[in-house]
């Protein structure tokens, strides 16, 4: 997950933490994400992950990668 976070962000020339802003943004189920920031710097990474927007493709290839395989030990 991470390795594709990285991968997309280069591409891009984003952050992993934008990337994931990104896709978080781009669930219509998620309406409101919780996002913080210990440092002044982390809120202008945020902002930055609000500006653009996945390709369909990154979208996919993210919610692939993050799709929990196996059981859950918690559910």
């Amino acid at each position: 997950m991470v390795q594709t976070l990285i991968d997309i962000g280069v591409r891009h020339g984003k952050t992993p933490a934008q990337v994931a802003i990104a896709w978080i943004l781009d669930h219509d189920e998620i309406s409101a994400p919780i996002l913080g920031a210990d440092e002044p710097a982390h809120v202008d990474e945020i902002c930055a992950g609000l500006d653009w927007s996945l390709a369909a493709e990154e979208r996919a290839l993210l919610d692939e990668v993050s799709e929990v395989k196996g059981p859950r030990k918690y559910a």
